[in-house]
């Protein structure tokens, strides 16, 4: 049935007993509830005028541009809780997580109390003012703030609790990316040389040669690493508990994947002939980075909080340890190159830039949509963005050519084009190969010399 917006006048009595007449546009909402919206005073607005903002009401609530029924009134307390309700256990922890942050930056900004659909262009204003200037946070944070905001409004307009949401057209700040660091191989040689244990040398080995994620790589099981063909798998895990014999019973965590996708990541026989001395070497772990009394600390905490927070961090230390390779690596290259190890550059990475070597390196020997599955990308963009970075090599390859655009050799005129400037270069002739060249006959395409035998030659007289 079309929907009828009505025109009427409406009376108003104020407490001075001045009574003013308004016009007025009712209709009724998909609740039954009848609704209405003074346009203006009447004798301030013609009828015509009144009649115009009924004709484009009717049209807007028909066309779907505003919502037929009003939005409730809810907090925005009592609407960050409900939204968390909503999305629980259809998004990921560290999404939950964000959410908790991003809405305590907001209630702050504007008050528990602020209802949410009052929020408008002057709200989003002065929550910018307070993450940059009262709580001092980053650009990269006031964007991941902004964003998540954004969704979290978006779902409250879905829901009919607000009309529209107030982060559409806003500008988010434009972060600039870190620079990634890419190891060479004798970076990494260096760091599994100086690596005190078979632990770090298994696990730089690993994430060098399969550019698994930390989490992936620290809730990675035994039963996942396939000795025989060679293969690792990347694939969810169910909570639990298993026993060790003479030890106890120790928990098995749950874990999904990033990608929520299972995936299967050839390995080199290097790296499955150390896995395999670090199987020996298990102390009955089901995991391949977890040991026994890794996994007996995680079971109190879990006792003592429930649960692991989102950002708990499974391998002690990660971060710290990792640093201190990478400096004695440094070390160990400028003892092999018999230099002081400030002569030797090295820039201090992540865990993480081994998952970027592996995604570089990759990118120059299988195909981009090969190279995206082993990865674990949801889309083939994250790939070509994030792990092509430019190698050395290539930086050489541009020298060799700029440097033959511009060189300025005796009797060599620049073409000017690259693919001149890298064809690789021939051998200049001597004067006896210029000599015998001039002894040979020149081919002429449908051009003869003037004068010549065979300069205009006739066609032969009919008989």
């Amino acid at each position: 049935m079309t929907l009828k917006v009505e025109l009427h006048k409406r009376t108003v009595k104020y407490p001075s007993g001045v009574k003013v007449v308004y016009w007025t546009l009712r209709w009724w909402g998909t609740n039954g509830k009848r609704f209405s919206e003074s346009v203006g005073r009447v004798g301030e607005m013609t009828k015509a005028a009144a009649e115009t903002c009924r004709r484009e009401k009717e049209l807007a609530i028909g066309a779907g541009n505003i919502r037929r029924d009003r939005p409730r009134p809810v907090t925005l307390a009592e609407f960050f809780r409900h939204d968390a309700e909503t999305v629980r256990g259809t998004v990921k922890l560290n999404t939950l997580e964000s959410m908790k942050h991003s809405a305590a930056h907001a209630t702050k900004a504007w008050g528990e109390h602020t209802k949410v659909g009052s929020i408008g262009a002057s709200h989003i204003a002065r929550l910018k003012t307070y993450l940059l200037d009262e709580a001092k946070v980053s650009q990269t944070t006031l964007g991941k703030t902004l964003r998540t905001l954004k969704a979290m409004f978006q779902r409250a307009a879905d829901e009919g609790i607000i009309h529209e949401n107030p982060l559409t057209g806003v500008r988010l700040p434009k972060i600039v990316a870190r620079s990634k660091r890419i190891f060479s191989a004798d970076e990494t040689r260096a760091m599994r040389a100086v690596a005190s244990s078979l632990w770090w040398k298994a696990f730089i080995l690993l994430d060098e040669t399969t550019g698994l994620r930390k989490s992936e790589l620290t809730n990675l099981q035994w039963r996942d690493i396939d000795f025989e063909r060679r293969t690792v798998r990347v694939c969810a895990k169910r909570e639990g508990t298993f026993t060790v014999k003479d030890k106890g019973t120790f928990p098995l965590l749950a874990w999904t994947p990033k990608s929520y996708e299972e995936r299967t990541v050839p390995l080199p026989e290097s790296t499955v002939n150390l896995l395999a001395k670090l199987q020996n070497e298990s102390d009955g772990s089901p995991y391949v980075f977890l040991s026994l009394v890794r996994l007996s600390k995680l079971a109190a905490e879990i006792e003592k909080k429930e649960a692991l927070g989102p950002n708990y961090e499974l391998a002690n230390n990660l971060k710290a340890r990792f640093d201190l390779i990478q400096k004695n690596a440094r070390a160990f290259l400028a003892r092999e190159r018999g230099v002081e190890s400030e002569r030797v550059r090295w820039d201090l990475g992540t865990p993480h830039d081994l998952r970027r070597t592996y995604g570089t390196r990759m990118a120059r020997v299988i195909p981009m949509h090969v190279l995206k599955e082993y990865m674990g990308h949801a889309k083939i963009t994250t790939t070509q963005e994030y792990y092509l970075a430019a190698e050395t090599q290539d930086g050489d390859r541009a020298r060799e050519a700029l440097e033959a655009m511009t060189r300025d050799d005796a009797g060599a005129p620049s073409s000017g084009r690259m693919s001149d400037a890298c064809r690789p270069k021939t051998p200049k002739t001597t004067s006896t190969d210029t000599a015998s060249k001039s002894n040979k006959p020149r081919l002429h395409r449908g051009l003869r010399k003037r004068g010549g035998r065979d300069s205009n030659p006739q066609p032969p007289d009919r008989q």
